[in-house]
C-alpha cells in the first residue's frame, strides 16, 4: 500500500508506479496531479484499492473502480462517472432525444400492450369469479354462506375483546 495523499504533489502520475506489480493499494488523493490516468494502472492485477480523488485529472478513467475513486476530478469522464466523454455516445442513439423515441412510438407501443394485458387480466379474473357465482347457484349459496360465517366469527371476536377490555377497566 502506497499512501501519498494530501502532499500537494503536482504533475502526472509517474509511470514507474505502474511497474510495482505486487501493489495492493494506491492513495494519491488530495494532491494536484493532472493529465490522464495511466491505463497501465488498470493492468496491475493485485491492485484492490485505488483513490485518485480530489486532483485535476482529465480524460477517461479506469472502469474497474467505483465513482468515489475519482471524486473531485471534474475533468474525468466515462462510465461509471456522470460526465460523458466526447465521442462516447452510441452511434445508433447519437443526436436522438427522448422526444424522438415518443414520436417513433416505442414507448407508446409498450404502454398500449401493458394496458391491454392489464384489462384482459382484470376482465378474466373478474368474470371468472362473478360469472361463476352468477351461473352456478350452489357455488353462489356456498360463497355467501362463507361470507356470512366469516362476518359472524369476526363479530364474536370483537365482542370478546371488548368484554375483556371492559373487565380490565
Amino acid at each position: 500500500m502506497i499512501d501519498l495523499s494530501t502532499n500537494n504533489l503536482t504533475g502526472e502520475i509517474p509511470i514507474g508506479v505502474t511497474k510495482l506489480l505486487e501493489l495492493k493499494g494506491l492513495n494519491l488523493s488530495g494532491n494536484r496531479f493532472n493529465g490522464k490516468v495511466p491505463l497501465e494502472i488498470g493492468q496491475l492485477k493485485g491492485l484492490e484499492c485505488l483513490d485518485l480523488s480530489t486532483n485535476k485529472f482529465s480524460g477517461t478513467q479506469l472502469q474497474g473502480f467505483n465513482t468515489s475513486t475519482y471524486e473531485g476530478n471534474p475533468g474525468l469522464c466515462g462510465k461509471p462517472l456522470i460526465n460523458i466523454c466526447p465521442g462516447d455516445e452510441p452511434a445508433d442513439q447519437a443526436g436522438l432525444s427522448s422526444s424522438d423515441f415518443e414520436i417513433n412510438g416505442d414507448d407508446s407501443e409498450y404502454k398500449r400492450w401493458l394496458y391491454i394485458s392489464v384489462v384482459l387480466g382484470f376482465s378474466t379474473t373478474f368474470w371468472g369469479i362473478i360469472g361463476t357465482l352468477v351461473l352456478n347457484r350452489r357455488w353462489r349459496h356456498s360463497y355467501f354462506l362463507f361470507l356470512e360465517n366469516l362476518k359472524e366469527r369476526f363479530y364474536v371476536v370483537i365482542i370478546a375483546h371488548f368484554g375483556k377490555l371492559q373487565r380490565k377497566v
